[in-house]
C-alpha cells in the first residue's frame, strides 16, 4: 500500500522535473485503474550528506505541493534527511524498553526459559530489525542497543550490574 519514487539527483532541477513527470505518469494510472493516493500523506525526503544544500524546487501531486521532511518512517526504518539513524534508534529503543519493561515486572513470576523467549520473540527482533542498512551508524548507537541486550540479559539470568559483560555473555549464550 505504499508506493515510492527516488531519483539520484547531480541537477536538482533535472531530478525535479523528472520526480514531477513520474508523479503525473502515476496520477494518470491511478485515475485509469481507479487507485486513489492520498496526496495529504504524500511526502519528500531529500537524503543528502552536503553541508550546503542548493536549492530544490518543489515537487507536486495532484495540483499540491509534497512537503519536504527531516526524517520518514519507511517500511519499519525511520531514514533521515541527513543520513543519521538518530530518529530510528530512538524509535527502536524506546520501543524496545517498554517491552523490557514488561519482561522485568514479569521475572520473578516466569522461569528463565519463558523470559529467554520473551526476549527471543519480542525485544530482540526490534534491535535487529534493519540492521544490515544502519550498519553504519555510531559507535554511540551501537552501544545504547547493547546496554538494552545487557539488560535483558541481567533480566533472564538474574545477574546484577557489576557482573562482567563478557561474564553475561558466557551464561546467556
Amino acid at each position: 500500500d505504499d508506493t515510492s519514487l527516488y531519483v539520484l539527483v547531480n541537477n536538482p532541477n533535472e531530478a525535479a522535473v523528472k520526480l514531477n513527470e513520474d508523479l503525473l505518469k502515476l496520477d494518470s494510472w491511478s485515475k485509469q485503474w481507479l487507485v486513489t493516493f492520498n496526496t495529504l500523506n504524500t511526502e519528500s525526503l531529500l537524503i543528502s550528506r552536503k553541508t550546503n544544500m542548493p536549492l530544490h524546487p518543489p515537487l507536486h501531486m495532484q495540483c499540491h505541493v509534497i512537503p519536504e521532511l527531516q526524517s520518514h518512517k519507511h517500511l519499519g526504518l525511520f531514514l533521515s534527511n541527513d543520513c543519521s539513524w538518530d530518529n530510528h534508534f530512538k524509535y527502536t529503543k524506546d520501543k524496545a524498553w517498554q517491552r523490557l519493561n514488561i519482561m522485568r515486572s514479569l521475572k520473578f513470576k516466569l522461569d528463565r526459559k519463558a523470559l529467554e523467549c520473551i526476549y527471543t520473540s519480542f525485544i530482540r527482533p526490534l534491535l535487529e530489525y534493519g540492521d544490515i542498512i544502519f550498519d553504519n551508524c555510531t559507535q554511540r548507537l551501537k552501544d545504547e542497543l547493547e546496554s538494552i541486550q545487557l539488560e535483558a540479559a541481567r533480566n533472564v539470568t538474574g545477574a546484577t550490574k557489576p557482573v562482567s559483560h563478557d561474564k553475561l555473555y558466557q551464561e546467556i549464550g
